[in-house]
Formats: C-alpha cells, sequence, structure tokens
C-alpha cells in the first residue's frame, strides 16, 4: 500500500482517483492546489504525487518544482496530469517523472502509478 497525493482543483476528478486509487489499497489524501499540497507533504509523507497542471494560485510545474526544492521530498515521484499535450509544457520537465494526458483509460493511470511505484 503507497501513500499516495492527489492535487487537483477539480472536485469531481480529484474524487474518482481518489475512490479508484483507494479501492486499489493505496492510502490517498487530496489537496485542492499546490499551496494546500506543499503544506501537507510532512504530514502525508506521499510515495507518488498526481497532480493536474492546470490550477489556480501554484500550478503542477510549479508544484512539482517546489517538491523537487525540498530536502525531504525531493524523490517523491510525480506524475503531472493535463488535457494539454505535453510538449506544450516543457518548463516542467525537469521536475516530473511521468505525463498522463487527459482524458485517460484508468488502465493506463494504473500502469503508470504501478511503474512509478516500483521504481520508488
Amino acid at each position: 500500500m503507497a501513500r499516495i497525493l492527489i492535487i487537483d482543483d477539480e472536485h469531481a476528478n480529484a474524487h474518482a482517483l481518489s475512490l479508484v486509487l483507494g479501492c486499489a489499497g493505496h492510502q490517498v489524501s487530496l489537496a485542492n492546489n499546490g499551496e494546500t499540497a506543499l503544506a501537507k507533504l510532512d504530514q502525508v509523507k506521499p510515495d507518488l504525487i498526481l497532480t493536474d497542471y492546470m490550477m489556480p494560485r501554484m500550478n503542477g510545474a510549479e508544484l512539482a518544482k517546489s517538491v523537487r526544492g525540498s530536502e525531504l521530498h525531493a524523490d517523491v515521484k510525480i506524475l503531472l496530469m493535463s488535457g494539454a499535450l505535453e510538449e506544450s509544457l516543457e518548463e516542467a520537465r525537469p521536475y516530473y517523472d511521468a505525463f498522463l494526458r487527459k482524458p485517460f483509460d484508468i488502465d493506463v493511470l494504473f500502469d503508470q502509478v504501478h511503474r512509478l511505484l516500483d521504481a520508488h
């Protein structure tokens, strides 16, 4: 069982991901923006972060960059999700481990999550 932190400002998306991953046996925590997620890192101690790219206050790239700059959490795996093409998010590339284009198939999500957790 892994600890997964999901960050998405769309409540329905975050809730759906939480249900699916929770039913798969993972311990899931939610945040609705990057600032809230950063405040939860020490408490949650995630093995994996799933973050949307487009969010208010702090986007997924800014969040990932902050996590990578953290001494305690720099090694946490990060899956960036977006409806945009990955090529358009070039500034974020150095900070995340995998990318998932929305909308995505649930099996593709599980494949990415398991691959990242196995590499952890």
